[in-house]
């Protein structure tokens, strides 16, 4: 999905794309589709879904911006 959002953004079909994903900076998915390429906001804590009783994400998140 990612690789998807970096060409729409180049291709002009978006002006901007907003992932929600795992803080996953040591794979390659990360280096080789966000890294130097997406504005990156890590989230403080686990994120967490209404409804889901107090159960958080099992891993921290952040958000890729994709300009």
């Amino acid at each position: 999905m990612v690789k998807k959002g970096i060409s729409g953004v180049r291709k002009g079909n978006s002006k901007i794309i907003v992932f929600l994903v795992f803080a996953n900076t040591d794979t390659e998915w990360f280096h080789k589709y966000v890294y130097h390429k997406a504005e990156l906001r890590f989230l403080k804590g686990r994120v967490k879904f209404v409804g889901n009783s107090n159960a958080g994400a099992m891993r921290p998140s952040m958000l890729a911006i994709l300009k």
